[in-house]
C-alpha cells in the first residue's frame, strides 16, 4: 500500500492571491483577502475533536488533521472546502520529509460554525 492510495478524500484548496506587491496580504489586514480559483487536490480528513461554546452565543468548533501529497501549496491564510465545509488552517502547515525531500503535507484545520 502506497501513501498516496490513503488520500481518499478529495479537497480543494484556495490560496490568498497576491497583491500589487507580490508579497502576500498580512494575517491581521485579511478583511478584503482575495483567493485564488482553487485547485483540487486528493487529501486524507479526520476530524480530531469538536467543542461546543454556549456563553452569549452557541459556537461548534470542529478540529480536523489533514493530511496531503507533497507538491500542495498551501499557508497559514489559506482555506481547504471538503464535503461541502469551509475548513481554515489553525497555523502553519507542516512540511514532511521523507528520504529524498518532502513526503507529505500535514495541517490541523477548524471549522467555525455560529
Amino acid at each position: 500500500m502506497t501513501y498516496l492510495s490513503l488520500l481518499i478524500d478529495d479537497v480543494v484548496i484556495f490560496n490568498p492571491d497576491e497583491d500589487s506587491s507580490g508579497e502576500d496580504y498580512s494575517r491581521y489586514g485579511d478583511e478584503g483577502l482575495d483567493f485564488d480559483a482553487g485547485t483540487a487536490s486528493k487529501a486524507r480528513v479526520m476530524q480530531e475533536a469538536s467543542n461546543e461554546t454556549a456563553i452569549d452565543r452557541d459556537t461548534r468548533v470542529q478540529v480536523y488533521k489533514v493530511y496531503l501529497p507533497a507538491g500542495v501549496t498551501l499557508s497559514a491564510l489559506s482555506y481547504l472546502e471538503w464535503e461541502g465545509k469551509r475548513l481554515r488552517l489553525d497555523g502553519e502547515p507542516e512540511y514532511v520529509d521523507g528520504r529524498s525531500g518532502v513526503h507529505h503535507v500535514e495541517c490541523k484545520c477548524q471549522e467555525v460554525l455560529g
